[in-house]
């Protein structure tokens, strides 16, 4: 679970199409779902691979013509590590 602290906003349309954004807030809080593999390469190096997609909608009312009915966390993480032994 995630917990939103802040966050802006800025849409520009040509042409001029005036729109209030704080109409549409997101949610402060996120569920989401995680799933991740580590591969150890060598002495101490491993390489991570995490997923994580909300659950719930982080918006269920967007601004009309931006985007699809609602809106969801999607991010993909690339880590290279070493840790000391």
């Amino acid at each position: 679970m995630h917990k939103l602290l802040n966050s802006s906003e800025y849409a520009s349309y040509y042409p001029a199409y005036p729109i209030d954004l704080s109409k549409y807030p997101f949610k402060k809080t996120d569920i989401e779902f995680l799933a991740g593999a580590q591969l150890r390469l060598w002495k101490g190096f491993f390489f991570n691979l995490r997923y994580q997609y909300s659950i719930l909608p982080m918006r269920s009312s967007i601004p009309p013509y931006i985007a699809r009915s609602k809106q969801y966390n999607n991010m993909w993480t690339v880590r290279l590590m070493y840790l000391l032994m």
